[in-house]
């Protein structure tokens, strides 16, 4: 963009003083051209650099959670597909029922507790998101607490920016944000500064 507006600037001075003959060329007005470029630079470099803050270098980021059974046992049918969307609540796989069932129905005693099991047998998902590292084949036994599957949560985005540390002073959490990606042009989004995190420089 600013090649663009230095291009911009100087065919304009080209047509005024050079093509149309306009105005004479002289000391004063090479003063007057080559300030306003010089001052219009200073303005972008300092009072933008400390006032408005801005990077060309964003990370998108994003809760992963790691998806294990309540105990194991043979995995009866897979129900999510790796990378579709999916809600919150959403069945992921159901573990077979049958040994918890009849756990239930022959310890009458502990029914809470086999309960608890057998409820546990549909798997949902805990958020909105979608699953991918998908590992799981119906049919196959799995263990307890073993991850079998990564969700990832699309509740929330966290958008990751390198600043300049000179401009750190002038950003704090609230700070309304705008957002420009290459990948959808024309169009800002507005964030919100959750926090402001200190790094060192890159090696």
């Amino acid at each position: 963009m600013e090649i663009i507006v230095t291009l911009a600037y100087f065919f304009l001075v080209r047509m005024i003083f050079f093509d149309y003959k306009l105005l004479k060329f002289n000391l004063f007005w090479k003063f007057v051209v080559f300030g306003i470029y010089i001052g219009a630079a200073m303005t972008e470099i300092i009072a933008l650099g400390q006032y408005t803050p801005y990077s060309k270098q964003l990370l998108v980021e994003s809760r992963v959670l790691q998806i294990a059974p309540e105990y194991g046992g043979i995995v009866k049918k897979v129900q999510a597909k790796a990378n579709v969307p999916l809600k919150k609540g959403d069945p992921l796989f159901l573990m077979d029922p049958a040994p918890k069932q009849a756990k239930v129905d022959e310890i009458k005693g502990q029914l809470a507790e086999a309960q608890f099991h057998l409820d546990n047998t549909q798997i949902v998902a805990p958020s909105d998101g979608y699953v991918v590292n998908l590992q799981l084949r119906e049919g196959v036994f799995i263990r307890l607490k073993a991850p079998v599957m990564t969700f990832v949560d699309t509740t929330d985005y966290y958008l990751i920016a390198e600043v300049l540390q000179k401009a750190t002073q002038w950003i704090d959490p609230g700070d309304q944000v705008e957002v420009a990606l290459e990948m959808y042009p024309g169009k800002v989004f507005p964030a919100e500064v959750v926090d402001v995190i200190w790094a060192s420089g890159k090696a």
